[in-house]
């Protein structure tokens, strides 16, 4: 992930660029790589995997990302400023979180940074709930200056009270919500300073690529070889194994659970996530309505439930063929009855993104015999759903929701590559 939105410095988003560029160009035939890119415009796929080198070299060198604007440059704050007020030095340097930790944003620059911080982590989840259905273990490049989990604004009465404390403004139920995410989707986030040996030393930014690497189980530099320290994260996933185990039954709480590993080898160097956390269970209306339009909205598809769906165009109805796995909807086996329920949400979007018409739903029930459940595991599940084209609409996602776990799939469709029949 090009992390534009994070790196403020217009030099080293093409440095970084052009890193991604030199590593696409050495990849070898078998390697499997998906580009995505955060910037002011939000979290964006550029190519997914299974894209061959040739289209990701041209999506590439079209990248044109931009900063945050609390990122731009501002004059340095002295310590007899008063908070949020420039020192009137000609001395210009990124503020924040460049070489700046104990800086004082002014209100303004606060509240961009607040709503940047926030996308940054809600990026990172998102792209785990993405590769979610992805197997196996997955690095996510993570390029960039890293995201602060604090940040320091000036109090509210700050003219009345200039020597008064800043406000302080935290991040770490965010980053921990987006680790948790990651680590179960069995991502390993590597961090790769894109400002380099000096330019981000003791930031908070950079501090929060470390703690993502460790926490996942990978690495972080913050070298000035971009290219070579992505092509070590790259080179550290091709081989992997794959441990488990059965937690205890009093294991299925909502607190964090270490993991330790450790093997009689001398000279070899582990790298494997810290633990997990048990979300608490929450099946409540609301909760399920939140979780359905926060799924509908995303800037990528969840593949925590895969989804495969055949559509053919009519005038202006859409006829839907959609077959899903049913060894991944965990069907509850009582009473010599497979039984379970999913829900079935379709949303047009235009093409700027707005809603086109209203989003249809459906709930299926499933109270399926021996035989036809063994049945569906051959052969899958499949449903067929007619739907009116509204108007304006560009787009098509279809939602799938598994009530028992609770895990959502989706898939977009544009609907430009839908055939008629």
């Amino acid at each position: 992930m090009l992390d534009n939105l994070n790196t403020g410095d217009p030099g080293d988003r093409i440095m970084a660029r052009q890193a991604v560029a030199k590593v696409i160009d050495g990849l070898g035939s078998t390697e499997k790589l998906a580009l995505y890119v955060l910037d002011r415009s939000g979290l964006r796929v550029v190519c997914e995997f299974g894209t061959d080198r040739d289209l990701l070299m041209k999506r590439v060198a079209a990248l044109n990302g931009h900063a945050a604007p609390y990122l731009q440059p501002v004059s340095q704050v002295s310590d007899t400023d008063s908070p949020g007020q420039d020192s009137g030095s000609e001395q210009d340097q990124f503020l924040y979180p460049v070489n700046a930790p104990e800086a004082v944003l002014g209100l303004p620059e606060g509240f961009l940074a607040d709503s940047t911080i926030r996308t940054g982590f809600q990026a990172l989840g998102a792209i785990a709930d993405h590769l979610a259905g992805v197997p196996p273990r997955k690095a996510l490049i993570w390029v960039s200056y890293g995201v602060p989990q604090m940040i320091k604004m000036p109090p509210m009465a700050a003219r009345t009270f200039p020597n008064a404390m800043p406000q302080i403004q935290t991040y770490g139920e965010q980053a921990d919500r987006a680790v948790r995410k990651l680590t179960n989707a069995d991502v390993a986030v590597y961090g790769v300073d894109a400002a380099g040996v000096w330019g981000t030393i003791g930031s908070p930014g950079a501090t929060t690529l470390d703690e993502f690497a460790s926490r996942t189980g990978s690495a972080s530099w913050h070298g000035n070889g971009l290219d070579f320290e992505m092509q070590t994260a790259l080179n550290d996933v091709d081989h992997s194994y794959t441990l488990g185990y059965y937690a205890p039954p009093d294991y299925g709480d909502a607190k964090f659970h270490r993991i330790k590993v450790e093997v009689k080898r001398p000279g070899v160097k582990l790298r494997y996530r810290e633990g997990y956390a048990m979300d608490a269970p929450n099946n409540s209306a609301a909760d399920r309505r939140a979780k359905v339009v926060q799924a509908l909205l995303s800037p990528v598809d969840n593949s925590a439930v895969p989804i495969t769906v055949k559509a053919v165009r009519n005038q202006n109805g859409l006829s839907l063929r959609l077959t899903l796995d049913l060894a991944g909807l965990g069907l509850a086996h009582n009473g010599g009855r497979w039984q379970g329920k999913i829900e079935i949400v379709a949303r047009f979007a235009a093409e700027d993104g707005t809603e086109s018409g209203s989003p249809s739903a459906k709930t299926i029930e499933f109270n399926l015999t021996q035989r036809t459940y063994d049945a569906a595991l051959r052969e899958g599940l499949t449903f067929t759903r007619l739907l009116a084209l509204p108007p304006r609409a560009s787009k098509l996602r279809v939602l799938v929701r598994n009530d028992g776990s609770g895990e959502v799939g989706t898939l977009s469709i544009p609907l430009r590559s839908v055939n008629y029949d």
